[in-house]
C-alpha cells in the first residue's frame, strides 16, 4: 500500500490544470486531431481518441503514485527515479527545450489566429501571447494555475459544443488499425508536459488519484471526439475554422474557444519551465522560435519529442506500484 502527500489543489483544480496544458491550439484548430486521428476515418479517429484518454488517465494515476511512493518532489526527481542519473538528465534537458518549442507554438498560433480573424501582423500577435504571459507568470505559479483552471471548463464546453454542431455531417467508415500507433505519439509527446504538471501536484489518497484519473479521461475522451467529429474532411492548419466559417454564431463560439486553448497551454507549458528558467527567459526564446510558425512547429517539431515520449511512457506504464 501507498499513501499520497498533502494536496496542494483539489481534483478539480488538478485536473483542469492537467487537461489545460494538454489541449492546446493543435487540439483546438483540429489540425492534430486530424493528423493524428481523424484522417482515418470517424470509427478509427474515436478508437484512436480512447486509447490516447485511457493512456492518459492511467498514467496520470501512476505519475501521482509513484511521486507518492518515492517521496518525489519535481519533475527532474521524477525522471531520474524512472530512468537513472545520466538518463534522467537527457530526458529533462530534452522536457525543457520541448516545452519552449510548445509555448513558442502557441504563440505561433496566436499570431495565425489575429491575423486571420483582424488582419494584424503575425509577428505582432506572437508578441502579444509572450506579452501576455509574462504578465501572467509574473503573479507566480498559483495564480498561473488557478487562471488555467478557471478558463479549461469553458473551453471543454466550447469543444462540445461545436463538436455537436457538426454531428449530422458525421461520415462513418471501416477501422484502420493505423491509428493505434499514431495515437501513442499523439499521448507520448503530450505526456513530457502533462506529466511535469502533476509532478508539482500531490494527492491526499488513492481515491483522489483515481477521481483526477477518471476526470481526465472524460474530458479528453468527450473533446477530442466532438471537436474531432467536424475535422473528417478537413486539411488545413485551422480545419474547424474552414467547416464552422459558414455560420457566424458558431465561428464566434470557436474563436473564444481557440483562444483560451491557446492561452492555457502556454501558461501550462511555461508553469513546467519557471522552475529552471526564469519568465522572462521563456517569453523571449518562446518568442523567437514562434518565428518559425505554427504549421512547422507542429508538423516537424512535435513528432520528435513524441519518440522521446514513448520512453516516457513505457516507463511510467513499466513501473509497479506496491
Amino acid at each position: 500500500m501507498y499513501s499520497f502527500k498533502n494536496k496542494n489543489y483539489g481534483i478539480v483544480s488538478v485536473s483542469f490544470l492537467y487537461i489545460s496544458a494538454l489541449l492546446g491550439a493543435g487540439f483546438a484548430t483540429g489540425s492534430e486531431l486530424y493528423a493524428y486521428f481523424y484522417r482515418y476515418g470517424f470509427l478509427s479517429g474515436t478508437v484512436g481518441i480512447f486509447i490516447s484518454a485511457s493512456l492518459f488517465s492511467v498514467t496520470a494515476y501512476k505519475t501521482l503514485g509513484i511521486g507518492a511512493l518515492n517521496n518525489t518532489e519535481t519533475y527532474d526527481d521524477f525522471l531520474v527515479l524512472l530512468f537513472g542519473k545520466n538518463i534522467g538528465r537527457i530526458f529533462s534537458l530534452a522536457s525543457v527545450f520541448f516545452f519552449i518549442m510548445l509555448f513558442s507554438a502557441m504563440a505561433a498560433a496566436f499570431g495565425e489566429l489575429l491575423q486571420r480573424f483582424i488582419g494584424i501582423p503575425r509577428i505582432c500577435g506572437n508578441f502579444m501571447l509572450c506579452i501576455f504571459s509574462f504578465a501572467i507568470l509574473k503573479r507566480g505559479r498559483d495564480f498561473t494555475a488557478k487562471t488555467s483552471a478557471v478558463i479549461c471548463p469553458i473551453m471543454l464546453a466550447g469543444c462540445c459544443m461545436i463538436g455537436i454542431y457538426a454531428l449530422c455531417d458525421i461520415k462513418f467508415s471501416i477501422f484502420r488499425p493505423i491509428v493505434i500507433p499514431s495515437a501513442i505519439i499523439y499521448t507520448s509527446y503530450n505526456l513530457l508536459t502533462s506529466t511535469a504538471v502533476l509532478c508539482t501536484n500531490k494527492c491526499s489518497g488513492k481515491k483522489q488519484a483515481l477521481r483526477i484519473a477518471l476526470l481526465i479521461f472524460f474530458a479528453v475522451f468527450s473533446a477530442g471526439l466532438f471537436a474531432g467529429a467536424i475535422t473528417t474532411d478537413a486539411q488545413s492548419i485551422f480545419p474547424i475554422y474552414d467547416v464552422l466559417k459558414s455560420s457566424s454564431l458558431m465561428l464566434y463560439v470557436y474563436t473564444v474557444i481557440l483562444v483560451f486553448a491557446i492561452i492555457t497551454t502556454a501558461l501550462g507549458n511555461a508553469y513546467c519551465l519557471i522552475n529552471n528558467i526564469n519568465c522572462v527567459t521563456v517569453c523571449i526564446f518562446g518568442f523567437l522560435f514562434s518565428l518559425l510558425g505554427f504549421g512547422t512547429l507542429v508538423t516537424k517539431i512535435y513528432f520528435i519529442f513524441g519518440i522521446m515520449g514513448c520512453g516516457l511512457l513505457a516507463g511510467i506504464l513499466s513501473y509497479r506500484l506496491k
